[in-house]
């Protein structure tokens, strides 16, 4: 039996203090006898324990959700303190919702719990186009853009949660969702990037202001900026001539600047448009008032953060820095590569000894990946955040008091990456195999007869995992399972096939093309089923049709393939030009474990280009 005690009822509200405690319901702490709880306000969280008193201490009431799971991940030891000890303030997750998947409002409320049990402070759910304007049909049309009142629904319910939900939104690049449609030609300068100096730009800007203003309660705002390479290259500059990149990136920010402050917003940015090869571009003459931010996803080495957070602080008024959770590579996460990333760039930037850390799990290409399956990364972040000298083995009952699930069975989930890539690097051969071409075979150079093994083993941990983890998180282990069963047959078919076709074994051919063809195409089959279920558990419907469109290409293939072995050996054609290619190699090392393929269109066909 524990009692609850509050040191000051007058720092507390006592129906705030029930509510969290109603999503721990099955808090149990260990001791001989009755057990204390005290809960305390103090300047920095912690949570320790002596005999049978057990003391919590929080900086904001909101903590307590982070705190009691906390306490959920030690309560079976008898003695413990811990206690933050960074100088992280502000801990903010971005989910990415524009790059085809579209997290569904439920799915939101689910993330936005679990960020708070993990402790972060806030979200930013990124979207370039998939949000309501008002008097903007063609803004984010048919692409499951957020209406204004889904978006008060969620910040009204982040807020319960401690959680602040920041509005993220693009302001120069990555706007290429809206050039489908020609009613923006007058604010389009080239590729994905809306034109500089012109009026129509910034009364389209002026709306994405007001619509976030009318949708959010936050003063803050991410405004992108990231990666606009090709601003003032192409209709700017036929009108009006070359202009330096750095003069005309400060003039617009300074537009944009002035339309964000009419609405009472301050705004961070993505600063790495004006730094290359980490040297600071032009004069330092940048507007202050406004958040930097540093994103960096790609290095181990403590170092390389500390020599590029050296030169953003020098050059930079307020810096912040963003990691990244490895979600963006395929169907499959690749958690471990990730939080071997993570860790230098947290302790780096907490070195430096910035207040606002960011953790950013981008769905490039078609978001394959669900969401959800990238929450190792995200707990692993949270905890070097607030502790130092973590250990894996406490990130790892902290996950289970957050998840419910262990945090080894979640690992599982980077399985079918695995493959020629045991040190868990870069490498995503769950992706290029699942797609490359069963008679061209552009990455055949890059699998062998051991896939078979591998991916037959991968589905048989995964499966006894998600007998594990519940019906909350059965899905994610259902599609990575469904993903290897059929990789198991499909990843070597084009090396297998041109071994049959070289040495006339017809027999062989008639075989492979029974029992491995045609069986592959009923489990692709059965693979859509998972990833149809995965996305609609996740994401509304609009942007599965880039998956399906993709799998459904490849089921084509399987089916040509079939049909031209079969021709083959009927004897309607007399060759398989196809199987007479050589199979060049993609990669530009031997290491096969840092080969990956962004994206789809590389490994498909030179010529072919799938959604």
């Amino acid at each position: 039996m524990t009692t609850v005690r509050i040191c000051n009822a007058k720092d507390f509200d006592k129906g705030y203090i029930s509510f969290v405690f109603s999503h721990f319901e099955n808090l149990e702490l260990s001791g001989k006898g009755e057990l204390s709880l005290t809960i305390c306000k103090g300047k920095a969280l912690a949570l320790s324990k002596q005999g049978n008193e057990v003391t919590i201490t929080l900086e904001t009431e909101s903590q307590l959700f982070f705190a009691l799971t906390l306490l959920l991940a030690v309560a079976d030891r008898e003695t413990y303190e811990y206690q933050k000890t960074t100088s992280v303030r502000n801990l903010v997750f971005m989910a990415d919702c524009s790059r085809a998947a579209v997290l569904t409002v439920e799915s939101c409320k689910k993330l936005i719990v679990l960020l708070s049990q993990m402790g972060y402070t806030a979200l930013e759910l990124y979207t370039e186009d998939t949000y309501e304007i008002p008097g903007e049909p063609y803004f984010g049309h048919l692409r499951g853009r957020y209406t204004q009142n889904e978006l008060r629904e969620l910040d009204a319910y982040a807020k319960r949660y401690g959680i602040e939900l920041i509005p993220c939104i693009q302001t120069l690049a990555h706007l290429g969702g809206i050039f489908v449609s020609p009613h923006y030609d007058a604010v389009h300068d080239t590729y994905d990037c809306l034109l500089i100096d012109e009026e129509k730009t910034y009364a389209l800007i002026e709306k994405m202001f007001q619509s976030a203003r009318a949708a959010f309660s936050s003063k803050t705002i991410h405004i992108g900026y990231d990666e606009s390479y090709y601003a003032g290259r192409g209709k700017f500059l036929d009108q009006k001539g070359f202009e330096d990149k750095g003069k005309l990136l400060r003039r617009h920010l300074s537009r944009v600047l002035e339309i964000a402050a009419k609405y009472g917003f301050r705004c961070k940015i993505y600063a790495d448009m004006f730094f290359c090869n980490n040297e600071f571009l032009g004069e330092r003459d940048l507007p202050e008032g406004v958040d930097y931010v540093y994103w960096d996803y790609f290095s181990r080495h403590r170092k390389h953060y500390d020599k590029r957070l050296d030169t953003y602080s020098a050059a930079l008024p307020s810096v912040e820095f963003t990691a990244g959770a490895w979600k963006w590579l395929g169907p499959a996460p690749q958690n471990r590569y990730g939080m071997e990333h993570i860790r230098p760039g947290v302790e780096s930037a907490k070195r430096h000894h910035l207040s606002t850390l960011s953790l950013a799990a981008w769905g490039d290409d078609g978001a394959a990946c669900p969401l959800f399956a990238a929450l190792p990364q995200i707990l692993y972040f949270s905890a070097l955040c607030y502790f130092d000298g973590l250990e894996k083995s406490f990130a790892a009952d902290l996950f289970s008091a957050a998840v419910g699930a262990a945090w080894k069975d979640f690992l599982l989930l980077d399985l079918p990456n695995g493959y020629c890539n045991p040190h868990a690097r870069r490498a995503n051969p769950a992706k290029y195999l699942t797609l490359n071409d069963p008679l061209y075979g552009m990455m055949d150079a890059h699998v062998g007869d051991d896939a078979k093994a591998y991916y037959k083993t991968a589905e048989r941990r995964l499966i006894r995992a998600s007998r594990r983890v519940g019906e909350e998180w059965k899905y994610l282990f259902e599609e990575s399972a469904a993903l290897c069963r059929f990789l198991s047959l499909k990843a070597n078919m084009g090396n297998d096939l041109s071994a049959l076709y070289h040495a006339n074994d017809r027999a062989g051919l008639a075989d492979y093309r029974k029992e491995i063809i045609e069986k592959s195409i009923r489990e692709l089959d059965a693979l859509t089923k998972t990833v149809r279920a995965a996305w609609y558990r996740e994401n509304k419907p609009f942007g599965l049709e880039i998956i399906e469109g993709r799998l459904g290409a490849l089921r084509a293939r399987l089916v040509e393939a079939s049909y031209r072995v079969g021709a083959y050996l009927d004897g309607s054609i007399d060759a398989l030009p196809e199987l007479d290619e050589e199979k060049l190699s993609m990669n530009d090392t031997d290491d096969d474990s840092y080969l990956c393929k962004y994206y789809a269109r590389w490994f498909t066909s030179p010529y072919v280009s799938l959604p």
